[in-house]
């Protein structure tokens, strides 16, 4: 399935971070854990109705967010502070473009869908 990307992510920066190929960069994601012993997961963001009550959990967020269509990472333990992991080069599965182009010109998938 495809989501097209909201022109209301322009508000977000001047530049957009593309990936072309989802499946390799989750893998790349995963690697990098497992090298720096960092337990995580990552999925794509449910959206709960805009009245709902109780603990959101970090896969939630409000359905009048939608249109960000987010994926997350969770990882846990550490003291709290930034966490940061090397991927390495990522220019044969990314680029980098202008927002406006990004919003205009691609779409977002799934993983597994390229």
């Amino acid at each position: 399935m495809n989501y097209p990307i909201n022109e209301r992510v322009l508000s977000f920066g001047d530049y957009a971070f593309v990936v072309k190929r989802p499946d390799e960069f989750f893998v790349r994601i995963k690697e990098a854990l497992e090298a720096h012993n960092i337990v995580g997961s990552g999925g794509k963001v449910e959206y709960v109705s805009d009245i709902f009550t109780g603990e959101i959990s970090p896969f939630q967020k409000r359905k009048s967010f939608e249109w960000q269509s987010e994926w997350r990472l969770k990882v846990v333990g550490g003291d709290g502070d930034p966490r940061i992991i090397t991927i390495g080069d990522l220019s044969d599965i990314a680029f980098i473009c202008k927002a406006s182009e990004a919003s205009s010109r691609f779409t977002v998938t799934e993983p597994g869908e390229q």
